[in-house]
């Protein structure tokens, strides 16, 4: 499913007003079999991250240079001291001594660090936690990892990793174990899209695509980021990359459309977003702007195929109506330019343009 974002004009060389929407996937795409968390955790890296800078010190004098990181919430309700004995007492009967730490994060959250002397072991070190943790509260817990070194992220990077990848589990069934990825920087970087910080989800995207070169939806989002901060261009190379790995992916498609469209390269947005109707005429987005753009080049018949479309997939909309009461008007169809303008009018009693056709 396509989830709408950010609106652009036709008519601006920027995206800030309010007409048509960019297509971008929804974070819970990913594979994901739940719904997005009103809350993630990975917010508190924004707001308060004294608790890695402790447990970065913590890993550095007990753990070393090489380790796996995960985090996981508590699925019991027990006082602190009890807490404490319970994990204690798993921990001390899986790992050896001086090998791990952990440390709470908040009252349900918490972190740890296993030392990684051998990839396997350690890996299944943490499972056994996981099962242990699982087995004695009679409940699946979601757990995030990541592993220090991993490519060129720091220390602390992994930290906040980590808090992503469990971000990326919550989304996934009951019990995941989820390993950081280049979805985990997508979902990441979707959260920040969505609090409105865009550069900080564009930084998201672009470490996801050093990871994961090809993954569409992050050349997709990182192209609608540069689009909202209006590097036109650099939207218009990643919307192309996106459509040489996959011609038929009908979010790129559209987008580059769109670029092409504000760039004032009518020819090619309109041919762009007519290939993204061709495989898919089932999205709002696209047959209300290629109706519009068809019909602003007086191909009436064309354009009249993709409005109908457009009234049928949302007739909640005035637009579709109020183009197609143009359209009719400037074919001498009164009667039918009247009947269309009147139900742009019921749906929006401010739109100045249809108001303006019925007083013609």
């Amino acid at each position: 499913m396509i989830k709408n974002n950010n609106r652009t004009s036709l008519d601006d060389n920027s995206f800030s007003s309010r007409e048509i929407h960019f297509l971008k996937t929804n974070s819970k795409n990913c594979q994901a079999t739940k719904v997005a968390p009103n809350k993630y955790l990975s917010d508190m890296i924004f707001s308060d991250n004294h608790f890695i800078n402790s447990f970065i010190k913590q890993v550095e004098q007990n753990i070393g240079n090489k380790f796996l990181c995960a985090v996981f919430k508590k699925p019991f309700d027990t006082d602190k001291k009890k807490t404490k004995i319970f994990l204690n007492n798993i921990f001390n009967s899986i790992i050896e001594k001086n090998h791990s730490i952990w440390e709470k994060i908040d009252k349900k959250t918490f972190i740890l660090a296993i030392k990684n002397s051998n990839k396997k072991n350690t890996l299944k070190i943490l499972k056994e936690i996981k099962k242990k943790i699982s087995s004695n509260t009679e409940t699946n817990i979601q757990m995030g990892a990541a592993w220090f070194p991993y490519m060129k992220f720091s220390k602390k990077d992994t930290f906040y990793n980590v808090l992503k990848a469990f971000d990326h589990a919550c989304f996934l069934e009951n019990g995941s174990l989820t390993f950081f990825d280049a979805v985990s920087l997508n979902i990441s970087g979707d959260r920040l899209y969505h609090l409105g910080k865009i550069k900080d989800a564009s930084l998201e995207y672009k470490k996801g695509l050093e990871i994961e070169k090809n993954n569409i939806n992050l050349i997709n989002s990182l192209g609608v980021c540069f689009g909202i901060m209006n590097k036109l261009e650099m939207a218009k190379k990643e919307f192309k990359k996106g459509i040489k790995i996959d011609p038929k992916e009908v979010m790129t498609l559209y987008n580059a459309g769109l670029i092409y469209t504000i760039l004032n390269d009518h020819k090619k947005g309109i041919k762009y977003i007519q290939k993204a109707s061709n495989i898919n005429n089932n999205i709002f987005e696209i047959e209300i702007t290629a109706g519009k753009l068809l019909y602003e080049k007086k191909k009436i018949d064309q354009a009249l195929i993709h409005l109908k479309r457009a009234e049928k997939l949302n007739p909640q909309i005035s637009t579709s109506f109020k183009i197609m009461g143009d359209l009719f008007f400037e074919k001498n169809n009164h009667e039918k330019a009247i009947l269309q303008y009147k139900k742009a009018v019921k749906l929006n009693p401010f739109d100045a343009g249809s108001m303006s056709g019925l007083a013609r």
